[in-house]
């Protein structure tokens, strides 16, 4: 095996050409075409003394899950009025995944419960829909009426 021997100073000038390759440079005319320039959140507005600040848009709900909670609800009303209990039962639960502070949706699980037979189950769901119905209203009157009735 031949060993071929290069002299110090002709090494160190392999070793730089080889690094020197390995690295490119690239120069921005402008400052704000840099990358780290460009990721950077923008500088915050200055406001003056004196002046007013106009508030924040308020964030819309979005109107499809209305529309889903309002179509779940008619749907569950006709499955009460027909006495379709489980199926209301079902229903329900689905309005309450979309909406789990809506109180029509416990009520209307209280009245299936009820109308399955399934007493216990009725007045656990009466006694949390509380929470989410307001003094005054049917849906409270309806609750508070199975929780009279069952205790």
């Amino acid at each position: 095996m031949a060993v071929t021997r290069f002299s110090l100073g002709l090494q160190v000038m392999l070793i730089a050409a080889l690094l020197s390759g390995c690295q490119s440079a690239v120069y921005y005319d402008d400052v704000d075409q840099h990358p780290s320039v460009q990721n950077q959140a923008p500088p915050a507005p200055v406001i003056e003394l004196g002046s007013s600040v106009p508030p924040p848009e308020p964030v819309a709900e979005p109107s499809n899950s209305r529309d889903a909670v309002a179509d779940v609800m008619l749907q569950v009303q006709e499955m009460l009025s027909s006495n379709s209990w489980q199926q209301a039962l079902d229903m329900s639960e689905r309005g309450l995944r979309i909406d789990h502070r809506n109180g029509y949706f416990y009520q209307a699980i209280t009245e299936a419960y009820v109308g399955l037979g399934m007493m216990s189950d009725a007045l656990g769901f009466a006694q949390l829909g509380l929470r989410y119905c307001a003094a005054g209203t049917a849906c409270r009157a309806k609750l508070e009426q199975v929780i009279g009735t069952l205790q």
